[in-house]
């Protein structure tokens, strides 16, 4: 396989592992309903539909899907679904570096 398949690859990897992250941060408001019911589903709508995480979130979904048929086209699936598994390390390592703090995360990821 080439570097553009494995960058393609890598590429829906990390944009997969950024939506399932940005989404987890649009829906931190919506902890304190205690029920589900019409009324709940009706605040649930606004506050996410006002969300910049949940758009930003939901655009890299969008771009994950787009990127990862691309990665499909051109490498096996025997070799392009392994490597999903890198985006549950990518979550998972956020949650070590302080990803409930936003300052932190910054530090983390950019700074070593």
């Amino acid at each position: 396989m080439s570097w553009v398949t494995w960058a393609l690859i890598l590429t829906g990897v990390g944009l997969n592992a950024a939506a399932q992250l940005l989404l987890k941060v649009a829906t931190r408001p919506l902890a304190h309903f205690s029920d589900f019911g019409l009324q709940t589903l009706r605040s649930s709508i606004v506050v996410l539909g006002s969300s910049l995480p949940f758009w930003a979130g939901m655009l890299c979904y969008g771009a994950s899907v787009c990127v990862w048929l691309a990665a499909l086209s051109k490498a096996p699936v025997s070799t392009a679904y392994p490597m999903l598994s890198l985006g549950y390390i990518v979550v998972a390592g956020s949650r070590c570096c302080g990803w409930e703090k936003p300052y932190r995360r910054l530090k983390c990821w950019v700074l070593p």
